[in-house]
């Protein structure tokens, strides 16, 4: 349902960067880690130095096993 609220604040607002971060929390919450990394690094295309940006980045890089990056 989350995700759904978040899709429609993207297509009102693009360039908000956390949104992007919040509905990636979403999908890593389903275990949806493919979108939920685009979804961050879209949100470090706007803000790449944000670290709660990075640190979520990582969060889910661990939680789908890419312990090497």
């Amino acid at each position: 349902e989350s995700i759904k609220c978040y899709n429609e604040a993207i297509r009102i607002n693009p360039k908000d960067p956390i949104i992007y971060s919040n509905r990636a929390t979403s999908y890593l919450k389903l275990s949806d880690y493919s979108n939920s990394l685009k979804d961050i690094e879209k949100s470090l295309s706007f803000e790449p130095k944000n670290i709660k940006f990075l640190y979520k980045k990582s969060q889910i890089e661990n939680y789908s096993e890419k312990y090497h990056k």
